[in-house]
């Protein structure tokens, strides 16, 4: 039993680590195009939130309505 909670102790850290990387990598994307922080971690712009450490936009009217992150600063930048 000790080794699988070591194997989940080690994939929440490596998860730890994705998410801090996704954040580096979209929140000085965001903040050009000139999305709005709402909370820790939170922005919005256009009707959409933003999540940088997740990597995705979700509409603010229908939150089954996902996009990849990617494309949304895409879209909304130049």
């Amino acid at each position: 039993m000790g080794d699988l909670a070591e194997f989940y102790r080690e994939e929440k850290e490596r998860y730890k680590e994705r998410c801090i990387n996704r954040n580096e990598k979209y929140e000085p994307q965001l903040i050009a195009i000139g999305a709005v922080c709402k909370s820790d971690g939170v922005y919005e712009l256009d009707g959409y939130f933003l999540y940088p450490t997740k990597g995705f936009a979700m509409s603010k009217k229908n939150p089954r309505k996902r996009v990849n992150l990617d494309k949304f600063i895409k879209r909304h930048s130049g």
